[in-house]
């Protein structure tokens, strides 16, 4: 599993590979197109899995960017899903974004940042401590969310011994195994 995918097109490789060196120097992974893809296994199949496995996308938004009906299913594959977005817009004013409708709305409310390539390496402590907070986020809701499972399968198991009770019970005989009231633990 990679802590970030980095979704851009060719016209942004640079910028895509200086991303993820800095981000790999502070301790993530990342998983970008030109290293990570295999030859021979389609590029959609590869792009799929990648997603499927990260934590988060960060999105390069350029002019370019905004036209590659690569970039625009990549994102919508992220949303659908639900992994949170970075999104950079690289030479790119937050307006001309906005004024695509279905980036915008699968982006959400996620807080961009513009750079260009000559201010990138001012921005790069700025992403990194806004991956930093994102993959934070990430974590705790992972954790709550194993303990929702537990939960439910402690829930589960509660229901099963419950159930069997009744059915011993409603058979003439209340049959109580002390061995399955215990839980394995």
């Amino acid at each position: 599993m990679s802590d970030f995918f980095i979704s851009h097109v060719e016209e942004d490789r640079e910028l895509a590979v200086e991303i993820a060196n800095t981000l790999e120097a502070a301790g993530f992974s990342t998983w970008y197109y030109e290293r990570d893809s295999l030859p021979g296994p389609t590029y959609l199949d590869q792009v799929a899995d990648a997603l499927k496995l990260t934590r988060t996308v960060l999105v390069l938004f350029s002019k370019a960017a905004l036209q590659s009906p690569h970039i625009r299913n990549e994102v919508t594959s992220a949303y659908e899903l639900d992994k949170p977005f970075i999104p950079v817009l690289v030479n790119l004013f937050h307006e001309e974004f906005q004024n695509n409708q279905l980036l915008k709305q699968a982006i959400g409310a996620a807080t961009t940042i513009s750079i260009s390539e000559e201010s990138l390496s001012n921005n790069l402590p700025r992403i990194v401590a806004g991956a930093k907070s994102l993959l934070e986020s990430c974590r705790k809701i992972e954790g709550n969310t194993q303990i929702i499972h537990n939960h439910d399968s402690l829930a589960f198991v509660k229901k099963h011994i419950f159930l069997k009770r009744i059915a011993a019970y409603t058979a003439g005989t209340l049959l109580i195994d002390r061995k399955s009231t215990r839980l394995n633990s």
